[in-house]
C-alpha cells in the first residue's frame, strides 16, 4: 500500500514485532537503478508524506495521531513551499 517511500519501515517494524532480528550496519552501500530524480520532487514529498500518515496509522493510532498527522502535514507544506520558493528562483 506505499506508493514511495516508508515501506522499508514499515517492514522492519513488521519483521521485529514477528520476532524477526531487524539488523543496522552502516558498512553495507545499495544502488539503485532508476529512481524519481526526474519526477516533479513536490509529487515525491507527498507521497512520503501519505507514506508517513499511513505507517502512523496503521502501527501508532491513537489519541496522539490528529496531533502527529497535522504536524507531517505541515512539513509537507514548508517542504512544497521551499522547493517552489528555489524553483522560482531560478528562472
Amino acid at each position: 500500500g506505499y506508493f514511495l517511500h516508508v515501506d522499508d519501515l514499515d517492514f522492519c517494524l513488521r519483521l521485529h514485532r514477528a520476532g524477526i532480528p531487524v539488523y543496522f550496519t552502516p558498512y553495507v552501500t545499495a544502488v539503485h537503478h532508476g529512481g524519481t530524480s526526474s519526477a516533479n520532487p513536490i509529487w515525491v514529498e507527498w507521497c512520503k508524506t501519505r507514506g508517513f500518515l499511513r505507517y502512523f496509522r496503521r502501527h501508532f493510532f491513537g489519541p496522539w495521531f490528529l496531533p502527529v498527522a497535522i504536524a507531517t502535514l505541515i512539513r509537507f507544506g514548508l517542504k512544497a513551499a521551499s522547493i517552489s520558493m528555489r524553483r522560482s528562483r531560478r528562472t
